[in-house]
């Protein structure tokens, strides 16, 4: 049990291996990357190896051309709406100082805005019908009539919106119990 005893004392005085040593060991390590890492470490002071300099470098832009289609949107406030299909053209890889030099200005939002004309003339060219257009028209109707049915009940009843903020702090404190994390409220 003495032995038992000293052997413990003598491991636990141990210290961790120096970061030479580490280096020495770098025949076990498994890929290139791990080499170099060790390799930096080791010639570094030990107080620049716990704070790591990080960077975010950016290579390469890759740009994509997505169809427009008759999308289903209630928040269009005339004609039907528009939307990005799944489909798309993909264009090679461009190196990102290359794009940001040749790429045009940013459009403001009124620019970036389709009014109804422009929508209308956008689902023609890619060969929706009349018939496809009014349907779309039809539905957008209905799904503004039931928000604002909806709006015109939460609004009378307060109630609805005691309901929501119950319901609210329901959701963030079984968040907090899942994540254990208690953040500190400053006063």
């Amino acid at each position: 049990s003495e032995e038992a005893s000293e052997e413990a004392s003598e491991e636990a005085s141990e210290e961790p291996p120096s970061l030479e040593e580490e280096a020495s060991t770098k025949d076990e390590c498994c890929s290139p990357e791990a080499e170099a890492a060790l390799e930096i470490t080791a010639s570094q002071p030990q107080e620049q190896a716990k704070k790591p300099k990080r960077s975010v470098r950016f290579g390469t832009v890759l740009v994509r051309d997505y169809d427009l289609i008759l999308g289903d949107h209630p928040c269009c406030s005339y004609g039907p709406p528009v939307t990005i299909s799944w489909d798309y053209l993909e264009y090679e890889p461009v190196d990102v100082n290359l794009y940001e030099f040749h790429h045009p200005p940013r459009r403001n939002l009124r620019e970036m805005g389709l009014n109804y004309y422009h929508r209308m003339k956008i689902l023609t060219v890619a060969g929706h019908t009349e018939k496809e257009l009014k349907q779309s028209m039809k539905e957008l109707k209905r799904a503004q009539w039931n928000r604002s049915i909806t709006k015109g009940i939460v609004v009378r009843y307060p109630l609805f919106k005691a309901e929501d903020v119950v319901e609210s702090a329901g959701r963030k404190f079984t968040r907090l119990i899942k994540t254990g994390s208690f953040k500190r409220i400053s006063t």
